[in-house]
Protein backbone atom coordinates (compact mmCIF):
# COMPACT_ATOMS: atom_id res chain seq x y z
CA UNK A 1 0.00 0.00 0.00
CA UNK A 2 1.15 3.73 -0.68
CA UNK A 3 0.73 6.59 0.88
CA UNK A 4 -2.20 8.98 0.20
CA UNK A 5 -1.82 12.00 2.55
CA UNK A 6 -0.50 13.54 5.81
CA UNK A 7 -3.23 14.57 7.59
CA UNK A 8 -2.50 16.79 11.30
CA UNK A 9 -4.92 16.49 14.08
CA UNK A 10 -5.09 17.49 17.44
CA UNK A 11 -5.21 15.97 20.98
CA UNK A 12 -9.49 16.65 20.98
CA UNK A 13 -9.58 14.86 17.70
CA UNK A 14 -7.70 12.18 18.52
CA UNK A 15 -9.31 11.04 21.89
CA UNK A 16 -12.77 11.90 20.76
CA UNK A 17 -14.47 8.46 20.23
CA UNK A 18 -16.61 9.90 17.78
CA UNK A 19 -13.86 10.33 15.47
CA UNK A 20 -12.62 6.75 15.72
CA UNK A 21 -14.29 5.39 12.43
CA UNK A 22 -13.09 8.14 10.31
CA UNK A 23 -9.15 7.25 11.60
CA UNK A 24 -10.15 3.79 10.70
CA UNK A 25 -11.70 4.60 7.47
CA UNK A 26 -8.83 7.27 5.81
CA UNK A 27 -5.87 4.92 7.18
CA UNK A 28 -7.02 1.31 5.76
CA UNK A 29 -6.84 3.93 2.90
CA UNK A 30 -3.79 5.05 2.58
CA UNK A 31 -3.62 8.08 4.76
CA UNK A 32 -1.01 8.47 8.05
CA UNK A 33 -2.31 10.91 10.80
CA UNK A 34 -0.04 12.91 13.12
CA UNK A 35 -1.20 14.51 16.83
CA UNK A 36 1.48 17.53 17.36
CA UNK A 37 3.12 17.49 21.46
CA UNK A 38 1.20 14.33 22.58
CA UNK A 39 3.73 13.76 24.78
CA UNK A 40 6.09 16.30 27.02
CA UNK A 41 9.19 16.51 24.78
CA UNK A 42 11.63 17.14 27.62
CA UNK A 43 10.13 14.49 29.58
CA UNK A 44 10.03 11.81 27.21
CA UNK A 45 14.03 12.93 25.66
CA UNK A 46 15.42 12.52 29.27
CA UNK A 47 13.44 9.48 30.16
CA UNK A 48 14.53 7.94 26.71
CA UNK A 49 18.04 8.77 27.43
CA UNK A 50 18.44 7.25 30.18
CA UNK A 51 17.71 3.69 28.60
CA UNK A 52 20.22 4.48 25.75
CA UNK A 53 22.77 4.95 28.11
CA UNK A 54 22.40 1.62 30.38
CA UNK A 55 24.13 -1.04 29.18
CA UNK A 56 22.47 -4.07 28.67
CA UNK A 57 22.72 -7.31 27.71
CA UNK A 58 21.35 -9.08 24.65
CA UNK A 59 18.96 -10.95 24.78
CA UNK A 60 16.69 -13.62 23.27
CA UNK A 61 13.98 -12.22 20.96
CA UNK A 62 11.06 -14.52 21.35
CA UNK A 63 8.37 -13.44 23.41
CA UNK A 64 7.53 -16.43 25.39
CA UNK A 65 5.59 -17.17 29.32
CA UNK A 66 7.45 -15.55 31.57
CA UNK A 67 9.82 -13.36 28.94
CA UNK A 68 11.23 -10.45 30.45
CA UNK A 69 11.51 -7.20 28.90
CA UNK A 70 13.85 -7.24 25.91
CA UNK A 71 17.20 -5.55 24.22
CA UNK A 72 18.91 -6.89 21.07
CA UNK A 73 20.71 -5.16 17.79
CA UNK A 74 20.41 -6.04 14.27
CA UNK A 75 23.18 -6.11 12.28
CA UNK A 76 22.16 -6.58 9.17
CA UNK A 77 24.04 -10.07 8.53
CA UNK A 78 21.85 -11.42 11.67
CA UNK A 79 20.78 -14.11 9.54
CA UNK A 80 19.03 -16.16 12.35
CA UNK A 81 15.97 -13.06 12.78
CA UNK A 82 15.84 -11.48 9.13
CA UNK A 83 16.74 -13.97 7.24
CA UNK A 84 14.19 -13.46 3.66
CA UNK A 85 12.94 -10.62 5.74
CA UNK A 86 13.82 -7.23 5.34
CA UNK A 87 17.51 -5.79 6.47
CA UNK A 88 17.57 -3.68 9.57
CA UNK A 89 20.91 -2.20 11.72
CA UNK A 90 19.12 -0.70 15.37
CA UNK A 91 18.88 -1.24 18.73
CA UNK A 92 16.04 -2.22 20.39
CA UNK A 93 14.18 -2.16 23.55
CA UNK A 94 10.54 -4.22 24.32
CA UNK A 95 8.60 -3.50 27.07
CA UNK A 96 5.79 -5.61 28.01
CA UNK A 97 3.08 -4.85 30.63
CA UNK A 98 3.77 -7.89 32.88
CA UNK A 99 7.45 -6.94 33.67
CA UNK A 100 8.56 -3.79 35.58
CA UNK A 101 9.14 -0.56 34.06
CA UNK A 102 12.25 1.78 36.23
CA UNK A 103 12.53 3.63 33.22
CA UNK A 104 8.87 5.05 33.69
CA UNK A 105 8.26 5.33 29.81
CA UNK A 106 5.72 2.68 29.59
CA UNK A 107 3.87 4.52 32.53
CA UNK A 108 3.99 7.53 30.13
CA UNK A 109 2.39 6.44 27.16
CA UNK A 110 0.42 4.09 28.24
CA UNK A 111 -2.85 7.17 28.32
CA UNK A 112 -1.97 7.15 24.57
CA UNK A 113 -1.92 3.54 23.78
CA UNK A 114 -5.18 3.09 25.27
CA UNK A 115 -6.89 5.52 23.23
CA UNK A 116 -5.43 3.76 20.03
CA UNK A 117 -6.76 0.21 21.17
CA UNK A 118 -9.67 1.67 21.55
CA UNK A 119 -9.37 2.79 18.01
CA UNK A 120 -8.07 -0.57 16.95
CA UNK A 121 -11.33 -1.97 18.40
CA UNK A 122 -9.64 -3.44 21.63
CA UNK A 123 -10.66 -3.14 25.30
CA UNK A 124 -7.23 -1.59 27.04
CA UNK A 125 -7.89 -3.20 30.30
CA UNK A 126 -8.35 -6.80 28.97
CA UNK A 127 -5.36 -6.72 26.62
CA UNK A 128 -3.16 -4.94 28.81
CA UNK A 129 -3.54 -8.76 31.48
CA UNK A 130 -2.62 -10.93 28.73
CA UNK A 131 0.65 -12.87 28.68
CA UNK A 132 2.24 -14.50 25.53
CA UNK A 133 0.16 -18.17 26.27
CA UNK A 134 -2.42 -15.89 25.67
CA UNK A 135 -1.09 -15.05 21.92
CA UNK A 136 -1.38 -11.77 21.48
CA UNK A 137 0.34 -8.77 23.80
CA UNK A 138 1.00 -5.47 23.84
CA UNK A 139 4.67 -4.50 23.10
CA UNK A 140 6.57 -0.80 23.50
CA UNK A 141 9.60 -0.82 21.08
CA UNK A 142 12.04 1.78 21.16
CA UNK A 143 14.20 1.70 18.38
CA UNK A 144 17.60 3.48 17.90
CA UNK A 145 18.82 3.75 14.54
CA UNK A 146 22.81 4.50 14.58
CA UNK A 147 24.19 7.96 13.10
CA UNK A 148 25.52 7.22 10.03
CA UNK A 149 24.33 3.65 10.18
CA UNK A 150 21.45 2.67 11.22
CA UNK A 151 18.36 1.73 8.72
CA UNK A 152 15.65 -0.53 7.98
CA UNK A 153 14.48 -1.43 4.17
CA UNK A 154 11.02 -1.01 2.83
CA UNK A 155 9.07 -3.42 4.13
CA UNK A 156 5.34 -3.67 5.84
CA UNK A 157 3.95 -5.07 8.99
CA UNK A 158 1.30 -7.63 10.11
CA UNK A 159 -2.03 -6.50 9.80
CA UNK A 160 -4.11 -9.66 11.07
CA UNK A 161 -4.40 -7.66 14.41
CA UNK A 162 -4.52 -4.07 14.12
CA UNK A 163 -5.65 -1.66 11.17
CA UNK A 164 -3.96 1.30 13.05
CA UNK A 165 0.13 1.09 14.38
CA UNK A 166 1.20 3.51 16.06
CA UNK A 167 4.61 5.65 17.74
CA UNK A 168 5.77 8.50 19.33
CA UNK A 169 8.57 10.28 17.83
CA UNK A 170 11.72 10.86 20.35
CA UNK A 171 14.10 12.29 18.41
CA UNK A 172 13.63 15.45 15.49
CA UNK A 173 14.47 16.09 12.20
CA UNK A 174 16.88 19.39 12.34
CA UNK A 175 16.92 19.19 15.67
CA UNK A 176 19.09 15.76 16.01
CA UNK A 177 19.73 14.96 12.20
CA UNK A 178 19.86 16.69 8.48
CA UNK A 179 19.23 14.00 6.63
CA UNK A 180 17.64 9.88 6.40
CA UNK A 181 14.84 9.12 8.58
CA UNK A 182 11.48 7.43 8.22
CA UNK A 183 9.58 7.10 4.69
CA UNK A 184 6.64 6.06 3.51
CA UNK A 185 6.84 4.88 -0.44
CA UNK A 186 4.01 7.51 -2.27
CA UNK A 187 4.65 5.13 -5.53
CA UNK A 188 7.06 1.96 -6.28
CA UNK A 189 10.10 4.93 -6.60
CA UNK A 190 9.13 7.64 -4.62
CA UNK A 191 9.81 8.25 -0.59
CA UNK A 192 8.09 10.42 1.40
CA UNK A 193 10.46 11.46 4.33
CA UNK A 194 7.40 11.78 7.45
CA UNK A 195 10.33 12.64 9.40
CA UNK A 196 10.68 16.33 7.66
CA UNK A 197 6.92 16.93 9.25
CA UNK A 198 7.18 15.39 12.85
CA UNK A 199 9.20 16.72 15.66
CA UNK A 200 9.92 14.69 19.12
CA UNK A 201 7.08 14.07 21.51
CA UNK A 202 4.47 13.96 17.90
CA UNK A 203 2.56 10.84 18.00
CA UNK A 204 1.77 9.26 14.31
CA UNK A 205 -0.89 6.74 13.36
CA UNK A 206 -0.83 4.51 10.16
CA UNK A 207 -1.81 1.37 8.58
CA UNK A 208 0.56 -1.56 8.85
CA UNK A 209 0.05 -2.23 4.98
CA UNK A 210 2.18 0.97 4.09
CA UNK A 211 5.81 0.20 2.52
CA UNK A 212 8.27 1.86 4.78
CA UNK A 213 11.53 2.19 5.94
CA UNK A 214 14.03 4.31 7.54
CA UNK A 215 17.50 5.24 5.94
CA UNK A 216 20.68 6.40 7.76
CA UNK A 217 20.22 9.98 9.29
CA UNK A 218 23.52 12.10 10.05
CA UNK A 219 23.63 14.14 13.07
CA UNK A 220 24.50 17.97 12.39
CA UNK A 221 27.05 17.91 15.47
CA UNK A 222 28.22 14.23 16.67
CA UNK A 223 30.28 15.46 19.27
CA UNK A 224 27.25 17.52 21.18
CA UNK A 225 24.22 15.36 20.03
CA UNK A 226 21.95 14.21 22.40
CA UNK A 227 21.35 10.82 21.02
CA UNK A 228 23.72 10.48 17.89
CA UNK A 229 21.19 9.16 16.07
CA UNK A 230 17.66 8.52 15.39
CA UNK A 231 15.22 7.33 17.76
CA UNK A 232 11.38 6.16 18.02
CA UNK A 233 8.70 4.36 20.08
CA UNK A 234 6.65 2.26 18.57
CA UNK A 235 3.70 0.83 20.28
CA UNK A 236 1.60 -2.04 19.24
CA UNK A 237 -0.35 -5.31 19.38
CA UNK A 238 1.89 -8.16 18.13
CA UNK A 239 1.32 -11.81 18.38
CA UNK A 240 3.48 -14.05 20.71
CA UNK A 241 5.69 -16.77 19.57
CA UNK A 242 3.26 -19.23 21.46
CA UNK A 243 1.30 -18.84 17.91
CA UNK A 244 2.16 -21.26 15.12
CA UNK A 245 2.90 -19.20 11.84
CA UNK A 246 2.90 -15.73 13.53
CA UNK A 247 2.61 -12.92 11.08
CA UNK A 248 6.40 -10.96 10.94
CA UNK A 249 6.94 -7.73 8.79
CA UNK A 250 8.14 -8.54 5.63
CA UNK A 251 10.19 -7.05 3.04
CA UNK A 252 8.24 -5.01 -0.13
CA UNK A 253 8.97 -7.56 -2.68
CA UNK A 254 9.48 -4.95 -5.52
CA UNK A 255 12.50 -3.44 -4.19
Amino acid sequence: MYLRKLIKVDKKYFFNKSNFKTIIKKIKNGDVFYIPSILNQKTLRNKCKKILDKKRKVSNVKILEGVENIFYESKNKNKKIFKNRYVAKDKSWYFFPWNEDKSQISKLVQPTFNNIMKINGYDPKKIIKLTPKNGIVQRFHLIFYPNNSGKITTHYDPSNIVDVQSGIYVTSYEKDYSSGGFYILKNKKKKFYIDHYLKSGDLILFSPKLFHGVTPVKCRNLKNSFFKGRLFLNMNLVESHHVKNRHTARAANFV
